[in-house]
């Protein structure tokens, strides 16, 4: 294979800034064993990546990853979702809802589907079934670490073979380990999480489970800017409780105290007004400046900033108040209904990520040269449960139908 084009590419943009040059070093294996990280890699993940962070060093991580490089920006995603309480409930709720679907396979569609074998489509199905059977317990697991590219902006897995050929399960890897070509759409092992095109890898297509969003559009990229935000609301509102939160002491001394007394009255009324507590003269009076503390506005500057990272995050805002009063009546279907439908639309992306490359590969080893007519999906249905069952059934039989109670048991 000619590697002429790899060497051209990413060369300074019009905009004056120096791109990634990916060339013929990129497949030189200098760095680690593919998918394997290498001793600096490991150093770098004991470093909090928030730490010293300004404005420049994220537009230099934004640029970066721009370029394709995504070792600073995942790795910062990383932190954010673990310690920004919203965007940690976000991910939770979106990993746990994809993990809780159930796995099936369905076949193709014989009416839309020229050339349909209902035979071989069947046969395929069994197949897959056994494949994927084996491997259930890995299944979740791999949903779940897929769903991350809905906030990081891609995903990818290591399907794990048998010696014969089989599945054998999957193996998660880290986003901060990869570079991606947007020319060509080549992804790069960066085995040292570091900015050295040298040691890049070239991935070939189909090697790796890889889910990928719009650059633009996974959730941590809007809510990186939402988490620094209120971290600086956060600290201003330090500083509005050190001047305005703690209302300020005056004390009122005793009227005619002695002169000689004077100066002792004095010290002890500081005292009080810095600690808040202590002994006055006889006859003293303590007021609070409660005035002083008017309206504090963080709590509500914060919880503003939360509920931006839930709307973004699964679509709804946490708070029954702001639900009901956007949303109408209906505000609990209303938003479990939008919720669900993303939970849908992240199990079809997330089946279509593993059929692009385990489905595809088992059946052109098992059924070569023939036609796919079966795949992996997940059931996002969701299941009555047995109340619900018994009241159709006594509904159907109010209504006069026959009942069966096989049917129904």
């Amino acid at each position: 294979m000619a590697f002429d084009g790899i060497k051209s590419l990413f060369n300074a943009a019009a905009d004056g800034l120096q791109r990634l040059k990916f060339n013929a070093w990129t497949l030189g294996g200098r760095g680690a064993e593919i998918f394997e990280k290498s001793a600096e890699a490991l150093q770098l993940e004991r470093i909090n990546p928030l730490r010293g962070v300004d404005e420049w060093r994220l537009g230099q991580i934004f640029d970066d990853a721009r370029d394709g490089i995504f070792a600073d920006l995942a790795w910062l995603y990383n932190e954010i979702e673990g310690v920004e309480p919203a965007l940690s409930a976000c991910c939770e709720m979106r990993e746990s809802a994809a993990s809780e679907c159930g796995w099936l396979v369905k076949t193709a569609d014989a009416d839309r589907t020229r050339g349909f074998d209902a035979k071989l489509a069947d046969e395929q199905r069994i197949a897959l079934l056994a494949e994927f059977g084996a491997v259930e317990d890995d299944l979740a697991d791999l949903a779940s670490h897929l769903v991350s590219a809905f906030f990081r902006g891609a995903a990818h897995a290591e399907p794990l073979w048998n010696a014969d050929g089989s599945l054998a399960g999957f193996r998660k890897l880290d986003l901060w380990n990869f570079a991606f070509d947007r020319k060509t759409g080549i992804w790069y092992w960066n085995a040292d999480a570091s900015r050295d095109e040298g040691t890049f890898q070239a991935i070939p297509p189909g090697e790796l489970v890889t889910l990928a969003v719009s650059s633009s559009r996974h959730v941590d990229h809007a809510a990186l800017p939402i988490f620094i935000r209120a971290a600086l609301g956060t600290k201003r509102y330090g500083v509005w409780l050190d001047r305005f939160g703690i209302p300020p002491v005056a004390v009122i001394m005793p009227p005619n105290a002695e002169k000689g007394e004077q100066a002792n009255y004095m010290d002890l009324a500081r005292k009080f007004a810095r600690g808040g507590n202590g002994i006055l003269p006889n006859g003293s009076a303590v007021s609070y400046g409660t005035e002083a503390r008017a309206v504090c506005p963080f709590p509500d500057f914060i919880r503003f900033q939360q509920e931006q990272i839930y709307m973004i995050g699964i679509g709804r805002v946490q708070s029954g108040a702001n639900d009901a009063a956007n949303l109408g009546g209906n505000a609990a279907g209303v938003v479990e209904a939008g919720f669900t439908r993303i939970v849908r639309r992240d199990a079809r992306r997330i089946a279509r990520a593993i059929n692009d490359t385990v489905t595809a590969k088992v059946l052109k080893r098992l059924f070569p040269g023939k036609p796919v007519l079966a795949q992996f999906a997940w059931d996002t249905e969701k299941k009555r449960t047995s109340r619900e069952v018994l009241e159709d059934a006594g509904y159907a039989k109010t209504a006069g139908l026959a009942i069966d109670i096989d049917q129904v048991s």
